[in-house]
C-alpha cells in the first residue's frame, strides 16, 4: 500500500485486521491517506476563492483608477522591456569582454614569436644584416613592440571588466610618470 501510495495512487488503503498497535498504525495511515487525497481539492478550492477575490479587488482598481491603471499596466510592461533589454545588454557585454580576452591572447603569441625573431636579427645572433636591412627589421620590431603593448592593454581591460585586476601599491617618481605622459 504504501508503494502504490507512494506512486501516486491515493486510493490505496491498508486493511485493518487487529485493534493492535499494527491496527492502529494502519487506520492512521489510512487517515493520513484520505487527508493527503483531499488536500488538492482543498487547494483548487482556495486558489479559485483567492483568484476570485483578486480578479474582483483588480476590477475595482480599474473602477478606481480608470486611465491611471492602464497607464500603470503600460509602466509595468515597459519595465518588464527594459528588464530583459538591459539583460541582453549584459550578456553581449559579456560576450564583447570573453571575446576581447580571447582575441588578445591570441594575437599575443605571434607577436611575442615576431619580438623574439626580431630581437635575433638586431643582435645579429642569426648573421650580420645590411643597414638597409637593419632599418627595416628595427620599424618592424618597434611596431611589433606597440603591438603587443596595445595587446597587453586589452587584456588589462578585459581583466578590469572580468574583476580581475590586481593593483601593486608603491612608490613612484611622479615627474617622471607626468614627462613620459
Amino acid at each position: 500500500v504504501v508503494m502504490k501510495i507512494a506512486g501516486g495512487d491515493l486510493r490505496a488503503r491498508a486493511r485493518v485486521f487487529s485493534t493492535d498497535e499494527i491496527g492502529i498504525l494502519a487506520r492512521s495511515f489510512n487517515q493520513m491517506t484520505d487527508r493527503l487525497a483531499q488536500y488538492p481539492l482543498e487547494l483548487e478550492q482556495e486558489v479559485r476563492r483567492q483568484t476570485k477575490e483578486l480578479t474582483n479587488t483588480n476590477l475595482r482598481l480599474q473602477e478606481l483608477l480608470g486611465e491611471s491603471y492602464e497607464s500603470a499596466k503600460l509602466l509595468v510592461r515597459r519595465d518588464l522591456e527594459l528588464n530583459r533589454s538591459n539583460e541582453k545588454l549584459e550578456e553581449a557585454d559579456r560576450l564583447k569582454s570573453e571575446f576581447l580576452s580571447i582575441a588578445a591572447h591570441q594575437l599575443r603569441t605571434p607577436a611575442t614569436a615576431l619580438k623574439w625573431v626580431g630581437r635575433s636579427l638586431l643582435d645579429k645572433e642569426i648573421g650580420a644584416l645590411t643597414q638597409d636591412q637593419e632599418d627595416a627589421v628595427l620599424k618592424m620590431y618597434n611596431t611589433n613592440e606597440r603591438m603587443i603593448e596595445l595587446v597587453d592593454q586589452l587584456l588589462n581591460v578585459a581583466r578590469i571588466e572580468e574583476g580581475r585586476m590586481t593593483y601593486r601599491f608603491g612608490s613612484v617618481n611622479l615627474g617622471k610618470l607626468i614627462t613620459e605622459a
